[in-house]
């Protein structure tokens, strides 16, 4: 019996597509961040500025956890 974890090819699309989605939006709203950091604390600032690492780090994550456990 094999019960080895696999990811699928809908998985591999559904990742592309998530981090492709991800790489577009992050330069306006890094933008928008620039045009407003003046008016914003420093620890505000920094939060937003670790969105997007932490969203494709989560995937990342996602990926590994699926090939590794078959979730």
């Amino acid at each position: 019996m094999d019960v080895r974890a696999r990811l699928t090819p809908i998985d591999v699309v559904f990742i592309g597509v998530a981090i492709f989605i991800l790489g577009n939006l992050a330069p306006p709203v890094y933008t928008v961040l620039s045009n407003n950091a003046g008016e914003m604390s420093t620890g505000a600032a920094y939060v937003w500025q670790l969105i997007f690492p932490g969203m494709i780090v989560t995937i990342l994550v996602v990926i590994y956890v699926t090939g590794v456990s078959g979730a």
